[in-house]
């Protein structure tokens, strides 16, 4: 079955706090979610939202949608979200 509209579409209320979420918080700084118990760090020259507990979304249904949701309403003000690689299985530790 394919699923050819979205899911979730941000509200103007919804990108406003978005908004106000990222110019809250400094470079470098995180956003929690404590609902669904999801830790994002934020780099403002990347405009990126780096989830730093991934697990959770294949742990925790609510955590999968609210991540997904993150997604899209922060892609509304130009922020990029990424899960973090913190250990690709060859020793390395990747930075979110």
């Amino acid at each position: 079955m394919t699923i050819d509209k979205a899911l979730y579409t941000p509200t103007d209320v919804d990108i406003k706090w978005a908004q106000k979420m990222v110019d809250s918080t400094p470079d470098g700084g995180t956003l929690r979610f404590r609902s669904a118990q999801l830790v994002y760090r934020v780099d403002h020259a990347r405009r990126t939202l780096t989830l730093q507990n991934p697990d959770r979304l294949s742990q925790y249904f609510d955590s999968f949608v609210t991540h997904n949701q993150t997604v899209v309403v922060f892609k509304a003000i130009g922020y990029t979200v990424e899960e973090s690689q913190r250990d690709r299985g060859d020793g390395d530790m990747v930075a979110g």
